[in-house]
């Protein structure tokens, strides 16, 4: 209850920003890490995909050691829905070296993510995340995360 609720406040302020000038680069900073946040400590994946904005082109790419994953389109929608996704780890993340270019109704960013789980395991990914702006919210139409 107090994460969906946590999650609908934040939907709501990235709204009020778009509509009141915050810059595209910090909109999509709130995006992005929204969007980690929910996928890491909420096991309602509703929270997470209400970060996206899902088309056919979408693409949600992930390789690390001893694991890969690709969907793409409708099959997003389905793997969540079946839970294929990894359950939430409720690790905490830092977030850094950040370039943001965005044009218009189309953005990209790439970044650094750092996380660490409750019981000390971390990792470091390098992340891309390719963005659209949909009814004056920034929304995530692709991604693509690599572990090392």
């Amino acid at each position: 209850m107090m994460k969906s609720l946590f999650f609908s406040l934040v939907f709501l302020a990235l709204s009020f920003g778009a509509a009141f000038g915050q810059s595209d680069d910090a909109a999509i900073k709130v995006v992005i890490e929204a969007e980690s946040k929910a996928f890491h400590t909420n096991d309602d994946r509703s929270a997470f995909i209400a970060f996206w904005h899902i088309t056919p082109d979408s693409r949600m790419v992930y390789s690390g050691p001893g694991t890969s994953m690709m969907y793409s389109g409708a099959d997003m929608q389905a793997a969540i829905s079946a839970g294929k996704l990894p359950p939430a780890n409720q690790a905490e993340s830092v977030f850094s070296n950040y370039a943001i270019r965005a044009s218009g109704n189309v953005a990209w960013a790439t970044f650094d993510q750092k996380s660490t789980t409750p019981d000390g395991k971390s990792s470091t990914m390098h992340e891309f995340r390719m963005m659209e702006k949909v009814g004056g919210v920034w929304k995530i139409v692709s991604e693509s995360v690599h572990e090392y």
